[in-house]
């Protein structure tokens, strides 16, 4: 009832001022004072009804009159806005617009305009040995038995910090000791406890307590930090013999040589003597290689010989034996030693010389043998073997007879085409003589008679 009263004395006031007549402090009284309509007059309130309320102080301002426009003075801070949304889209830094800062730092500037991060950071390691660099890196680290004040940047000797413990790290990189077999540490406490092996949810591994939790079975291998078997893969990178790490073996490399299946490597004879013989590349049977001689195609390690490219095509134009030009050999021709550079054969000079092939010239028609041995074959070795067979001379000086007569052919077929002409004997001289007289020991002319 109290309030009731003290809000119609509230309406009653605002109605006054609203039709124009001034409050008692201005000094004036109206002519004519009307009640509003619906109003109750001021005699309906009764001193008893207010007595126990107090009254309002003269500054006071109704609850529900209009509000005054109030201005705070400059001092007065402005609370921010609960309903404020932070705009920070497309923002790295700067403010968000309500009175807070949108998250993100920059290595360098923020530009506050933009909200963007703007030039480069400047590692600054000044005085500094360890610690932050300013931009996200580091100075440098200290030495295990050391700690960095990151205030400064400097690395102090650090205290090994044991109290109370007998096992377990020491804050320094060290430890406090190590407990007996059988026992584990407690690296919270630092103290010595029966050790519990730990094999929950593990197949294989360690349990901690130098014990094993399992063992894989064959073709797979442990994963000691999950303890979890996995399918194995067998692995033999660098591996010349022994074992492929998942029960298998890696190719055994070593031929007589015994393999070292600790290292997968073969073992050196201290007495083995390196054979290269016949050899091109490929292993020298002493666990060295040797000198590799395939220049642009692959060796075949078996055979030691180099591996012919399949595009090649072997060309032995103007060859009596050697090298064909893609790893293979030309139709040796040779009856003596080939030569390697020239690809021609070596006759012995005065391969006719001898005794025995001596007494055969002399007492056999050798050069009608051969002419009719060249009559039947065309291939020089063909001929010498002709020869060989024929007058049973040694086969060296039955090559330097083969050898007479392809010059022949080649040089003076159309002088001597006609017979035993004397300009067909001048050609045959000037052409062949001084290679025959190497070859055989012999005088062209002499042999002619």
């Amino acid at each position: 009832m109290r309030r009731f009263c003290i809000l119609i004395l509230f309406a009653a006031l605002a109605s006054c001022s609203d039709s124009g007549t001034t409050t008692a402090d201005a000094g004036t009284t109206p002519d004519t004072a009307t009640p509003p309509p619906d109003t109750a007059a001021p005699d309906t309130v009764t001193p008893t009804d207010i007595s126990d309320t107090p009254d309002p102080p003269p500054d006071a301002t109704p609850a529900d009159a209009a509000p005054a426009d109030v201005i705070p003075p400059d001092d007065q801070s402005v609370e921010p806005d609960a309903a404020c949304v932070p705009q920070c889209e497309n923002k790295s830094c700067g403010e968000d617009g309500c009175g807070g800062m949108c998250e993100g730092t920059c290595p360098g500037e923020c530009d506050a305009n933009t909200g963007q991060c703007i030039g480069p950071c400047t590692p600054d390691c000044t005085g500094k040995v360890c610690g932050e660099d300013g931009c996200g890196g580091s100075c440098g680290t200290c030495e295990d038995s050391e700690t960095c004040d990151l205030e400064t940047g400097v690395c102090n000797a650090c205290a090994p910090d044991c109290t109370g413990k007998v096992c377990g790290p020491d804050q320094c990189g060290g430890t406090c000791g190590t407990c007996d077999t059988g026992q584990s540490c407690d690296s919270e406490t630092g103290q010595c406890g029966a050790c519990q092996p730990q094999c929950e949810n593990k197949d294989c591994g360690t349990d901690g307590c130098d014990g094993h939790c399992g063992d894989c079975p064959l073709g797979e291998t442990c994963d000691e930090i999950l303890g979890q078997c996995e399918a194995c893969v067998p692995d033999c990178t660098g591996i010349e013999c022994g074992p492929d790490q998942c029960g298998g073996e890696c190719p055994d490399t070593c031929t007589d040589l015994p393999c070292n299946i600790n290292t997968g490597k073969c073992e050196i004879d201290p007495n083995c003597v390196p054979d290269c013989a016949g050899k091109e590349c490929g292993p020298d049977g002493c666990g060295g290689d040797c000198p590799d001689q395939c220049t642009d195609t692959p060796c075949n390690p078996d055979t030691g010989l180099c591996e012919a490219d399949p595009n090649c095509v072997p060309d032995c134009t103007g060859k009596d034996c050697g090298d064909d030009g893609c790893g293979g050999e030309c139709p040796d021709l040779c009856v003596g030693v080939c030569d390697p550079v020239t690809n021609q054969c070596v006759v012995q000079p005065g391969a006719c010389t001898n005794t025995a092939d001596m007494a055969i010239i002399v007492n056999t028609d050798l050069v009608g043998k051969a002419m009719m041995c060249a009559q039947q074959n065309q291939n020089p070795q063909a001929i010498s073997d002709c020869i060989v067979a024929a007058t049973s001379i040694s086969a060296d000086c039955a090559m330097c007879h083969s050898a007479l007569i392809g010059c022949m052919f080649s040089n003076c077929g159309a002088m001597c085409g006609m017979g035993q002409t004397p300009a067909c004997e001048q050609c045959v001289q000037t052409q062949c003589g001084t290679d025959f007289q190497t070859c055989s020991g012999l005088d062209l002319n002499e042999q002619a008679n």
